[in-house]
């Protein structure tokens, strides 16, 4: 043992260097890892919080566009409803003119065999049916304008839903 020990007299400093060196390192290995492990965390937070912020705005993006969706539908069944009136008074329009026409054909008395005489409507009737012919061929033309323009409008928003 005395060989030991002589050995041991002379390495102890750099043995006690080496100890004191190794537990620095572990300690400054610790530091680092802790820092790192910080430095992760906050790193993580941050992508994170940028994650929901792009989530809560995708949201808003969302209630804003239904909240559009909402009011063109509104727009739009509010329209469809104004044409359908519109198409109820032309439609009864032209049922009284239709019976209008009838009548006064009717009250001219019969017509004559040797040609118009005072007691024939002559060109006034066929005026009035020019007109009604008139009337509801332009009814017909709007009606078709507006089914037109609500099929643009449809097509328009089905791709929004």
């Amino acid at each position: 043992m005395s060989v030991f020990m002589a050995i041991l007299s002379k390495v102890w400093p750099y043995l006690l260097a080496a100890a004191i060196a190794g537990y620095g390192v572990h300690r400054l290995d610790s530091a680092s890892y802790a820092r790192l492990q910080a430095i992760d965390a906050a790193d993580r937070a941050d992508r994170e919080a940028v994650a929901a912020q792009a989530l809560r705005n995708q949201i808003a993006d969302r209630a804003k566009t239904d909240a559009v969706n909402a009011k063109v539908i509104e727009d739009l069944k509010h329209e469809t409803d104004s044409i359908a009136a519109d198409r109820n008074r032309t439609l009864l329009l032209a049922r009284r003119l239709l019976a209008d026409a009838g009548a006064n054909l009717a009250c001219s008395g019969a017509v004559s065999q040797t040609g118009p005489g005072p007691g024939a409507s002559g060109a006034s009737g066929t005026s009035q049916n020019e007109s009604i012919i008139r009337l509801l061929a332009d009814a017909h033309d709007e009606c078709e304008r507006n089914a037109d323009r609500l099929d643009a409008l449809i097509a328009e928003i089905k791709p929004q839903l």
